[in-house]
């Protein structure tokens, strides 16, 4: 049977069933299950798991740690998924940081993924690979969304959370444009994997909600700040049922439209 490694950000942490006792922890490898492989793995990064994924002189770089761990496991498969961070906070940051327009971020964004996809075929080496498309956004209003934005970009950017606010209002930074965001993003990445003949899949089809790009149903939305999908055992039997797909050769893709 062929086994399984899985990396990306805190998402990846739905992939798959968790033995009993087993503790997720950023950086470490942590056993999951995920029927049709054996043994499976989950390497998780903190941050950005796209930007900055290319061969560095720093050992402690994520593209340095994620090729020590497939040197260590020498998994059949990788399943590489692109990092929410990736996705919207990296748009608002480049637009912060350069001083340009959202929209010009967002079109900077789309153009980095085939660069990023190249690095993942590399460090795979002759491996099979998984691309694993965005989560859509599990928070539920604008405040929250702005908290966020300010929790994370403020001390990265070493600008005053008030600059910040004042930022957001002026570009108008709403969750309805966040979730454009990480639509228009997740379609990118998808058409991307697609053209470069990689294996694909997402969730889109089973927590998102049709008329509101890029956001989540209810039921799949925790309380008002927490960033990550709920309802684990859904979410994960879907994976699932997709990764079997794959394992068995089949290239996996996002069904249908939200419901």
């Amino acid at each position: 049977m062929s086994s399984l490694l899985c990396v990306g950000d805190s998402h990846s942490r739905l992939i798959g069933l968790k033995p009993p006792g087993a503790i997720f922890r950023y950086g470490r490898v942590c056993p999951t299950i995920v029927e049709g492989f054996d043994p499976s793995h989950i390497f998780s990064l903190r941050g950005a798991t796209a930007a900055g994924f290319r061969p560095k002189a720093d050992p402690e770089c994520s593209y340095s740690r994620v090729s020590r761990c497939i040197e260590r496991l020498n998994p059949d498969m990788i399943c590489f998924g692109f990092g929410q961070v990736d996705a919207e906070l990296s748009v608002y940051y480049q637009a912060l940081r350069d001083g340009s327009r959202i929209e010009d971020a967002i079109r900077t964004r789309k153009r980095a993924i085939r660069r990023y996809l190249r690095h993942c075929q590399e460090i795979a080496g002759d491996r099979r690979i998984l691309i694993k498309g965005l989560n859509t956004i599990a928070l539920r209003n604008t405040g929250s969304l702005r908290t966020m934005i300010r929790n994370n970009l403020a001390p990265a950017l070493g600008i005053a959370e008030r600059d910040l606010a004042d930022w957001l209002d002026q570009s108008g930074v709403t969750l309805a444009l966040h979730g454009r965001i990480n639509g228009e993003i997740a379609k990118a990445l998808r058409q991307a994997a697609e053209r470069m003949g990689l294996a694909y899949f997402d969730l889109r089809a089973a927590t998102g909600i049709r008329r509101r790009s890029g956001l989540s149903r209810r039921e799949f939305c925790g309380r008002s700040r927490d960033v990550h999908l709920r309802n684990l055992s859904k979410i994960e039997n879907a994976v699932l049922l997709r990764s079997v797909g794959c394992g068995q050769g089949g290239c996996l893709q996002s069904e249908g439209r939200p419901g």
